[in-house]
């Protein structure tokens, strides 16, 4: 036998070559959503126990003071309170508590948090600090923006926020109440769950808000773009969107002033999992939360003493 007819035989066919490259590629198409849902689950797992460090931070706060941080205190946000408990006791004193921008709390706010960050969402500001996590301050539907939630402004006025609230105030119960969930950082895009619409015209009693919900629902065609850069940017500040979301309605549904308003508007919980949000309970455990939750039982989990009956979800 030549040694040409030898090498021959001992070479790969055409149709072999076609044969494993077509295994290879389905092994491929296979494995790699896989791999692609495995990272997300660890990414996932990553964002919980963020959420859950917020929550024990937050009884921490409570354990040292009896009064859970405010949402907004002279325009500071409750990360910013709960610095010291979150080992960062050092950026804790180097602000200046007179103002929120004051020029030293700007170049602070410009550091970035690894901690409030969920590794999902995968967006960071070149330009300042931002955050994946917000209190809950309520369910929207409230009064001269009285708060029914868990972190409201700070403020003994009777047209906004109010006075020290304690963990004796959550009467509906620790494990029935959120406390912090998480919202997808603006990105100077248009892209419903990235940007505050506006519903124009507004509604001015509760029992408006449905159709309210409605024509939030049905972006971008009934409403105009409201704010494209201020969800989760600026953790340093007590703001609506940037810092505090609502329960007004269910995850991952669009952001929407009421008519430019604030305290009436729906800042929705929202997140690049799949199918839901995390949520931090008032008792500092962790649950996700489907897309699909009842928005009654939504609600409820947004006030801390409405008597409201939370089942299962």
């Amino acid at each position: 036998m030549s040694t040409s007819t030898k090498n021959l035989r001992n070479a790969f066919t055409l149709i072999e070559l076609l044969t494993t490259l077509g295994i290879i590629s389905v092994l491929l198409a296979i494995l790699l959503p896989a791999v692609q849902l495995a990272r997300e689950a660890a990414r996932k797992t990553a964002c919980s126990s963020n959420l859950r460090q917020l929550g024990l931070a937050f009884h921490q706060y409570h354990d040292v003071y009896a009064k859970i941080p405010p949402g907004n205190s002279n325009g500071f946000s409750l990360f910013v309170i709960l610095l010291p408990f979150i080992e960062q006791r050092a950026l804790y004193e180097e602000v200046v508590f007179e103002s929120v921008d004051n020029v030293q709390n700007r170049q602070i706010a410009d550091r970035q948090l690894s901690l409030l960050l969920c590794p999902s969402d995968g967006i960071k500001s070149k330009e300042h600090g931002v955050t994946n996590y917000l209190g809950n301050y309520g369910t929207g539907l409230q009064n001269h923006g009285q708060s029914k939630g868990v972190f409201q402004h700070l403020s003994f006025s009777t047209d906004i926020g109010g006075g020290p609230l304690s963990f004796r105030d959550l009467t509906d119960g620790m494990s029935n109440t959120g406390a912090l969930s998480e919202t997808l950082i603006a990105s100077g895009s248009p892209k419903l769950g990235r940007s505050i619409w506006s519903v124009v015209p507004g509604y001015s009693s509760p029992d408006d808000a449905p159709r309210f919900l409605k024509v939030c629902n049905l972006l971008p065609d009934s409403t105009s773009i409201s704010d494209d850069w201020s969800l989760g940017a600026d953790w340093m500040r007590g703001d609506h969107g940037a810092t505090l979301y609502n329960h007004f309605q269910t995850p991952n549904h669009p952001s929407c002033t009421n008519n430019g308003g604030v305290f009436g508007g729906a800042w929705t919980a929202a997140s690049l999992h799949r199918t839901g949000v995390e949520l931090c309970l008032a008792d500092a455990s962790v649950r996700f939360v489907s897309d699909s939750v009842d928005a009654a039982l939504w609600a409820a989990l947004g006030t801390r003493a409405n008597g409201d009956v939370v089942g299962d979800y």
